[in-house]
């Protein structure tokens, strides 16, 4: 779905039931994304996915991301299960850290996400990522364009999108400096119909 701030920017999300998502913004641009779930309240699973999420996001904004898949990086391997499915940010900075980092693993990742059926849609950026992004497949995908923004820079060596229903080069092209996918409001109303329904 698209997120219209009363600041004139806009960022996109996907809807997940039993989760609830929370967005920062800062100076008109989205600085942090993460979603939570009651599944785990108040427990260990929830105390190590909020420690998890925090160095993720730091070391995601200071452009370090394939740190996180170092041995040195203080994560002991992929995160638990449980913390990918109390908040999928967790699993999207997983993705794009073991990625990038040349090791693998988002495939590792969008199988346990897919296995467990506890989410309503992959994220865009995860199916991207283990070469699973398709429209209308078999696996339903949300939002319908990258959530983090470095997900735009790696759309031509990761997807084929001969029939995407949205020009993502032009979406590419309007997008505003910031960690997290941000729009000008009037840039995504175009497209609002299809985040709202969803691929």
């Amino acid at each position: 779905m698209a997120v219209v701030f009363s600041n004139g920017t806009a960022t996109v999300l996907p809807i997940q039931p039993g989760y609830f998502g929370l967005v920062e913004v800062e100076d008109a641009r989205v600085s942090s994304i993460s979603f939570e779930t009651t599944r785990y309240p108040l427990s260990k699973t929830s105390t190590f996915a909020n420690m998890t999420r925090a160095v993720a996001g730091a070391v995601s904004r200071a452009g370090l991301l394939t740190e996180l898949a170092s041995d040195e990086s203080g994560w002991s391997g992929t995160p638990s299960l449980e913390e990918l499915l109390y908040d999928p940010t967790i699993a999207i900075y997983a993705a794009y850290a073991y990625e990038l980092a040349g090791s693998g693993g988002a495939d590792r990742i969008y199988k346990a996400l897919l296995n467990t059926g506890h989410m309503a849609s992959m994220p865009f950026d995860i199916a991207l990522l283990a070469g699973e992004l398709e429209w209308r497949g078999r696996t339903a995908v949300a939002p319908a364009c990258p959530m983090l923004s470095v997900g735009w820079s790696l759309l031509d060596s990761y997807a084929r999108l001969p029939d995407w229903p949205l020009d993502l080069k032009t979406l590419a092209a309007r997008r505003l400096p910031a960690e997290w996918t941000t729009f000008r409001a009037d840039d995504i109303t175009r497209y609002a119909s299809l985040f709202e329904e969803g691929l």
